[in-house]
């Protein structure tokens, strides 16, 4: 409540005082009232549609500049963009609390950012490679398409899945036949649009290493059941030699 006292400037031909008051009520948020602004200004690339974070922008009060990044519910890229150099806004979707300052509880609004970020091509010095152990071919030597999307896996440094593979060049040792372990180099792959220009989506190289192996028993079963053992006190090591 603010409380309004008017004095008579002239006090030869008025005398006395008048006071009054109104209250301030809280608002919802709006956009305009309230504004985000970006933190991050570059996303490397995914292979996906790019999913900011909520430390990714910076919502405060317009009028105040109160910290306001505690009421942001979610955040998403204004417009779907996967592609480098594609642009765009963040949507930071805001709900004010029961202890939000100047703000109705529960009251919601999209906020999008006034600047715009930019997809770069992602360094694969900085991206982790899994790649799956393979099964001993009966012939011949493992080349770039024994691998796929499926047994090469890509991850951002907090662990993160990307969608890497079909933007990287594999170049696989020669003679890969035997037992053992080798390494894979992945590097950039020269990409066109349908304008001719060419592109690519990562930069630098980075290597990875798989085995191959004779056979996988993850999948076999014993032809029968270890039977139940009765406690003993000492460790128990049952008789495994007839099972198969």
């Amino acid at each position: 409540t603010v409380k309004v006292t008017a004095k008579p400037i002239d006090s030869k031909s008025y005398k006395g005082v008048v006071s009054g008051s109104f209250d301030i009520t809280k608002a919802n948020v709006s956009s305009e009232l309230v504004k985000s602004t970006l933190v991050t200004k570059e996303f490397p690339y995914t292979g996906k549609v790019i999913a900011p974070a909520k430390t990714d922008v910076n919502v405060t009060d317009k009028n105040t500049n109160d910290d306001l990044n505690d009421i942001v519910k979610s955040v998403k890229s204004t417009a779907n963009v996967t592609e480098v150099g594609s642009t765009s806004t963040i949507t930071a979707t805001v709900e004010a609390k029961d202890t939000t300052k100047n703000y109705v509880k529960g009251s919601t609004a999209d906020i999008v950012t006034a600047d715009t970020f930019k997809v770069v091509a992602r360094d694969l010095s900085t991206v982790k490679v899994v790649v799956d152990s393979q099964r001993k071919k009966t012939t011949g030597s493992f080349t770039t398409a024994d691998f796929n999307s499926s047994n090469v896996h890509f991850y951002d440094a907090a662990g993160k899945e990307l969608e890497l593979f079909n933007s990287v060049d594999i170049t696989v040792p020669a003679n890969v036949t035997n037992f053992g372990t080798y390494t894979l180099t992945f590097k950039p792959k020269t990409l066109k649009k349908a304008d001719g220009t060419t592109y690519t989506n990562v930069t630098g190289q980075t290597t990875a290493q798989f085995s191959i192996y004779s056979e996988d028993i993850s999948k076999a079963t014993f032809s029968a059941a270890i039977p139940a053992q009765e406690y003993t006190g000492s460790q128990i090591t049952p008789d495994v030699s007839k099972l198969k």
